[in-house]
């Protein structure tokens, strides 16, 4: 009851909501608006400070991240078929990123990963795709799916998340498609419903566990990878959380699945 609001700011450009995390930095706060902008705020008196506009509806849509350089600050994000590098300081494109600022992409709305000098996004593709930080070079990419499979689906459309430590990317995958009805898609659909992990330095996958082979009733496993070390019979070990629509909270070790 004794809360007061301190201010509101209004984007006044679209009624869709907003479903990413603002992230802050140094006073600022940086998020999506419906109206498919990125704005950036004075986070003490909600002032907008500047507003880039994106080309897609979905424009970071589970979020962006902040990277800080030397003196150079940057937000990355995706918009659609782009990941696109602007300006901190003023929402201008980073000219030294890609062509214009932006590099072509498989279609996302999932929060790109920083590591080293590398950028990680997940597509729905669907695959992981790896690009230089400062140039937006493709390094390579990683695809969930074997060539021969011709259903669609599978997306990793909750998130991802990375072990900097280790070096390692989990990630957690949606359902095939189409759902309700699989006669066109037979055997495990492999990759799917899944909790998957990735070495980034050595290019190759840890292991992956599937939840729910063959999918038709639209179990995705919805929520990024969650990392957090446990006390199990009285030794720590680094684990990978992951909730599931079946109800179920699948724990691993990190390490070895």
């Amino acid at each position: 009851n004794d809360l007061e609001i301190a201010w509101l700011y209004r984007s006044n450009d679209g009624s869709k909501g907003i479903q990413a995390n603002a992230i802050y930095n140094e006073g600022k706060l940086f998020f999506p608006t419906p109206g498919n902008h990125i704005v950036c705020l004075n986070a003490v008196t909600g002032k907008e400070i500047w507003k880039y506009k994106g080309s897609h509806w979905k424009i970071a849509q589970r979020g962006l991240v902040f990277n800080k350089t030397n003196n150079e600050e940057f937000i990355y994000f995706t918009d659609n078929d782009k990941l696109t590098s602007i300006s901190a300081k003023n929402g201008k494109l980073n000219n030294n990123f890609g062509k214009n600022g932006s590099v072509k992409i498989k279609p996302s709305v999932v929060t790109p990963i920083i590591y080293k000098n590398k950028i990680i996004v997940a597509t729905f593709y669907p695959s992981i795709e790896v690009y230089d930080l400062s140039t937006g070079k493709i390094l390579w990419k990683y695809f969930l799916r074997k060539k021969k499979e011709k259903f669609k689906g599978g997306n990793p459309w909750g998130g991802i998340s990375l072990d900097n430590k280790r070096g390692v990317l989990f990630i957690t995958t949606g359902n095939p498609e189409n759902y309700f009805i699989g006669v066109d898609r037979p055997g495990e659909n492999e990759y799917t419903n899944s909790v998957i992990a990735i070495d980034i330095d050595k290019k190759k996958e840890l292991w992956k566990f599937q939840e729910t082979e063959h999918d038709i009733w639209n179990l995705d496993i919805p929520a990024a990878p969650i990392l957090t070390t446990i006390n199990y019979k009285n030794k720590k070990i680094d684990v990978v959380v992951a909730i599931t629509k079946l109800g179920n909270t699948l724990i691993f070790d990190r390490d070895t699945g």
